[in-house]
């Protein structure tokens, strides 16, 4: 399906500009972006961040005693094989709320692909073989998990953008920067240079897009 248009908003992650500058994998240009927009967007970063939800089995001792919150601090020194590479270093184990049968862990980098990639199954597994080393004869286990997937989501590939070494917020405003004649703008929390890797900062872009048009047809502004 072919759709016509005087002016395109692009709200698509970072990530997914990532992957269309080097392969079809992601979003492509015809013609190509300017040299400096390119750039810019190989220059930025786009991380990835999984959040593993884990839901206690009924009957757990939290009944009597709520599940603590665990911070996770491994010594290289006591190694337990038990337990999985991929929760070493998650910052923490932690009841979503006072009381809550509802656990937490984030995960970033390399171990939030794994945990992305691995079968429920291997996780409950995994967590019930921590929770059992960090907390033996507690009776805590878990049932079931839940997890996100912006890594292995084509529409996102990732979770949200970074500014790392070498980089600066100019990429940012070049990424921001319309091409000629407002025919292609740019949004998204990649192209905001002081909110990224915000929800508001993704709206904020938005709002500055539509302002710009408004601006281009003599409207009033949404006040950006």
């Amino acid at each position: 399906m072919v759709e016509l248009a005087e002016h395109v908003i692009v709200t698509c992650s970072l990530g997914v500009l990532k992957a269309g500058i080097h392969s079809e994998a992601g979003l492509c240009f015809s013609p190509a972006l300017p040299a400096a927009k390119r750039e810019a967007i190989e220059r930025l970063g786009f991380g990835l961040v999984t959040k593993l939800f884990m839901e206690l089995e009924d009957g757990n001792a939290e009944e009597s005693s709520p599940f603590p919150s665990l911070r996770m601090a491994f010594d290289p020194g006591r190694h337990v094989s038990s337990i999985p590479w991929w929760i070493r270093r998650t910052d923490s184990i932690c009841p979503i709320h006072d009381g809550s049968r509802v656990l937490l862990a984030w995960f970033v980098g390399q171990e939030a692909a794994e945990v992305e990639a691995l079968d429920n199954d291997e996780i409950v597994a995994g967590v019930n073989a921590t929770l059992a080393g960090f907390l033996p004869g507690s009776g805590f286990r878990i049932a079931r998990v839940r997890k996100t997937g912006w890594g292995r989501d084509h529409r996102f590939l990732g979770s949200y953008s970074y500014v790392p070494v070498r980089s600066s917020g100019n990429d940012q405003d070049a990424l921001s920067e319309p091409l000629p004649s407002l025919h292609v703008l740019f949004a998204g929390e990649a192209t905001h240079r002081t909110r990224y890797a915000t929800t508001h900062g993704a709206y904020l872009s938005g709002v500055r897009e539509a302002d710009r048009l408004l601006q281009y047809y003599n409207l009033h502004t949404c006040g950006y």
